[in-house]
C-alpha cells in the first residue's frame, strides 16, 4: 500500500472496489445510450460523463488524503508532536480535502441532474413537467448555496489547512459544511423523489413493474439515510477521517446505481416483448395528428400514463419503458 498506514488499508480497498462498481454502472449507461440513439445525446448523458470524471477525481483525492493525512480532528497537542515532514504532509492533505469537497458536491448534484433530465422526458406535455422545472431551479440554487458555504465558512481560507495553532471547530471539523450539505442534499432528494409519485399512482402496468418502480423509489430513501448517517458519524467522530471518506464513497456509489438504473434497463429487454399493436407509430401508440383530419378533439380529451412492453421505440425504452399515451374522444362531422 506504499504510504498508506496499515490501519487504513480496509478503507482504501473498499474505496477502490466501490469505485469499480460505480464506473461499471456509468459505462453500462453510456453503452446503453449509444446503443439506443447513437450519439444523439441529451443533457443527462453529458452529466453522466461528468459523473465519471468527478467520481474518478473524488477517489483519487481520497487516496491522497489517506496517504497525506489532514487537519480534521487535529488538536494543538497532536500538532506539536508532528515532525516537519508530517506537518507538511497534513497541511497538503488538508488542501486536497478542501478541493475534494467541491468535487464531491459536484458529483452528487450531477446525479441529481441525471434524474431531473430523465423525469423531464417522462413528464413531457404532462402537468408534472412544471414541477420538474421548479425542482430543477431549486436544485441549482441549492448547489450554489452549498458551494458558497464550502468556500466562505472559514475565513481567512488558509485556516482550512492550518495545522498549528488550532484553527477552531468549524475550520477543522467542517461543521458548517456538513450542516449545509445535509440540509440542501436531503431537501432536494426529497423533492426529486416526490416527482414520480403522481406518475406511479396513475401508472397502468403490471404489479411486478409497479413494484420495480417502487423499489427504485425506496432506493432514494436509502440515499437520504446514507447522507444523514455520514453527517452524524463525521460530526460525532471528527478524528476518524477514514469514516468520513468511506461514507462519502458509499453514498456516491449508491447514488450512481440508483440514478442510472432506468437507463441501463434497455440492455435487459423484457421477455414479453412482442410486435407493435398499431401501425400509426413505431411504438404502436396513436399520434394525435393522425385522427384530427375529419374531426376535432373534445374538451374531455386526456393524457394517460402507461407502460408499453411491446414498444420498439428506442427513446421510449431509454425512458425506462414509460409511455405517455394520448386518448381522444373524436366527434366526426
Amino acid at each position: 500500500m506504499g504510504l498508506v498506514p496499515e490501519s487504513l488499508w480496509p478503507t482504501v480497498i473498499e474505496m477502490w472496489v466501490e469505485y469499480a462498481i460505480g464506473i461499471l454502472v456509468l459505462f453500462l449507461r453510456v453503452f446503453s445510450r449509444c446503443k439506443m440513439v447513437g450519439w444523439k445525446w441529451q443533457g443527462d448523458d453529458y452529466l453522466a460523463i461528468s459523473a465519471i470524471l468527478f467520481f474518478t477525481f473524488e477517489v483519487m483525492m481520497c487516496q491522497i488524503i489517506v496517504e497525506k493525512g489532514s487537519i480534521t480532528g487535529m488538536t494543538d497537542a497532536v500538532a506539536l508532536t508532528l515532525t516537519p515532514e508530517e506537518y507538511k504532509s497534513h497541511e497538503t492533505g488538508a488542501k486536497w480535502l478542501f478541493a475534494a469537497w467541491y468535487i464531491y458536491v459536484s458529483l452528487i448534484w450531477s446525479l441529481k441532474g441525471i434524474m431531473l433530465f430523465f423525469f423531464f422526458r417522462v413528464t413531457k406535455s404532462l402537468p408534472e413537467e412544471r414541477l420538474v422545472k421548479v425542482v430543477s431551479v431549486i436544485t441549482v440554487a441549492a448547489y450554489l448555496a452549498t458551494l458558497a458555504v464550502i468556500t466562505g465558512h472559514c475565513r481567512p481560507i488558509h485556516r482550512l489547512w492550518q495545522v498549528y495553532p488550532y484553527a477552531g471547530d468549524d475550520c477543522t471539523q467542517n461543521r458548517s459544511k456538513y450542516y449545509a450539505l445535509v440540509t440542501t442534499n436531503v431537501f432536494t432528494d426529497i423533492l426529486i423523489m416526490y416527482i414520480p409519485i403522481p406518475l406511479l399512482w396513475r401508472l397502468q402496468t403490471t404489479l411486478k413493474r409497479k413494484l420495480s418502480f417502487g423499489l427504485m423509489f425506496c432506493a432514494g430513501f436509502f440515499i437520504v439515510i446514507c447522507t444523514l448517517l455520514r453527517c452524524i458519524i463525521c460530526l460525532q467522530t471528527p478524528e476518524r477521517l477514514d469514516l468520513g471518506l468511506n461514507w462519502s464513497i458509499r453514498e456516491t456509489v449508491i447514488g450512481i446505481i440508483c440514478t442510472n438504473a432506468p437507463s441501463i434497463k434497455p440492455l435487459f429487454p423484457s421477455r414479453h416483448k412482442g410486435s407493435t399493436a398499431n401501425s400509426h407509430t413505431p411504438t404502436g401508440l396513436l399520434e394525435p395528428q393522425a385522427i384530427a383530419l375529419e374531426g376535432r378533439p373534445r374538451e374531455n380529451s386526456r393524457r394517460r400514463i402507461g407502460c408499453d412492453d411491446r414498444s420498439f421505440d428506442d427513446q421510449a425504452r431509454y425512458n425506462g419503458g414509460i409511455q405517455v399515451k394520448s386518448e381522444y374522444k373524436v366527434e366526426v362531422r
